[in-house]
């Protein structure tokens, strides 16, 4: 035992070469590990950004729903607006076409004309 440790100096490039050589084997060794655990991954990677993306969409539709219902409501009231004076509109064209049909009865045909009158009365009661 109490003999000296003798290193030469062609062990002693052998011990290094030894630990570099495992050190690059472990180093490749992780590579392909790591490799192996990011193809692993990756559908559940791709399945993340799809996700990502879709409540990115969602946030940016809930954002925009106020603004379209009151832009609906706002269109909503300007076309019953519309609505309603096309009804008075209607309305009077239909009195002055009948009080021109009256008036017209004073001449040629008025048997049509009478009858014209009829129809008129007949749109304004149903209305």
């Amino acid at each position: 035992m109490n003999d000296p440790i003798i290193f030469t100096p062609a062990e002693m490039v052998q011990v290094i070469l030894a630990v570099a050589g495992f050190i690059v084997a472990i180093n490749a060794a992780i590579v392909v590990l790591a490799s192996w655990w990011n193809k692993a991954r990756k559908p559940e990677t791709i399945q993340n950004e799809r996700l990502d993306a879709l409540e990115k969409a969602v946030t940016k539709i809930e954002e925009e729903i106020p603004r379209m219902k009151d832009a609906y409501h706002k269109k909503s009231a300007e076309l019953e607006s519309y609505e309603n004076d096309n009804k008075a509109f209607q309305r009077v064209m239909v009195h002055s076409l009948h009080a021109l049909t009256e008036h017209a009865i004073n001449g040629n045909n008025t048997d049509a004309l009478k009858s014209a009158v009829e129809e008129l009365n007949d749109y304004l009661v149903d209305r």
